[in-house]
């Protein structure tokens, strides 16, 4: 895959970075003809921040002054085909002028690092037939064409279900110090130390939620390394 023929950096968007990344969303949406709202747009960005990469992130790409030019969105799921993880790059887009030089292939190279990064077996992306240009793109990158016909079902009801976005979760960690089922479990740990070993694992395993992942052990030896 070529490099580009000017010097551009590719970062993980913040939240800071919002405001200059709509206006590239906004511009792929005119393209395409659509126009979701800003206040949806805006869900869409804070709710791949709030998930912390697990479901997606989106890519800035700015150009030699700092100035964004570009940016991509990759999502995750799984695939049952492959019994294995895939990524799905469903934005992709250059500023027009930032085009000619390579920069949409060094987007495509950061997605596909970035899947494997995460484990997925392999990435995929569509776009409209007529879109020539990209396609030229698309096929110097070495990917193959595939032979699906793609289908969609409007849902209308989509955007009033969505769950809003943590207006705090991508600014700051979780407040463990709000008290909970763990602290609970805590302060009730100096009586039952006195326990035996499964006692305290009986009673750790009833504790709804704790800031531990992905499970407490349940053998011996690691869960007396483990309450240390």
């Amino acid at each position: 895959m070529p490099s580009p023929d000017t010097p551009f950096t590719i970062a993980p968007v913040t939240a800071r970075e919002l405001d200059e990344l709509l206006p590239l969303v906004r511009a792929y949406c005119d393209f395409y003809e659509v126009a979701p709202s800003d206040r949806d747009l805006r869900t869409l960005m804070l709710t791949l921040l709030d998930g912390g990469g697990r479901d997606g992130l989106q890519l800035l790409a700015r150009d030699e002054t700092g100035a964004p030019v570009a940016f991509a969105t990759l999502l995750f799921t799984w695939s049952t085909t492959s019994a294995a993880r895939a990524a799905v790059l469903n934005d992709l887009y250059v500023a027009p002028e930032a085009r000619g030089h390579g920069l949409a292939e060094a987007l495509i190279e950061r997605c596909t690092n970035e899947s494997a990064r995460r484990g997925a077996a392999k990435l995929t992306w569509i776009t409209r037939p007529d879109n020539e240009r990209a396609q030229a793109v698309y096929d110097r990158t070495g990917a193959r064409r595939d032979p699906w016909v793609t289908y969609r079902v409007d849902l209308p009801d989509g955007r009033s279900r969505a769950p809003e976005p943590s207006a705090k979760a991508h600014h700051e960690p979780p407040d463990l110090d709000v008290p909970g089922p763990f602290h609970t479990a805590l302060a009730q740990l100096p009586e039952l130390l006195d326990a035996t070993t499964a006692d305290v694992v009986e009673h750790l395993a009833r504790v709804p939620e704790r800031p531990v992942a992905p499970a407490a052990p349940t053998d011996p030896d690691a869960v007396r390394g483990w309450l240390r």
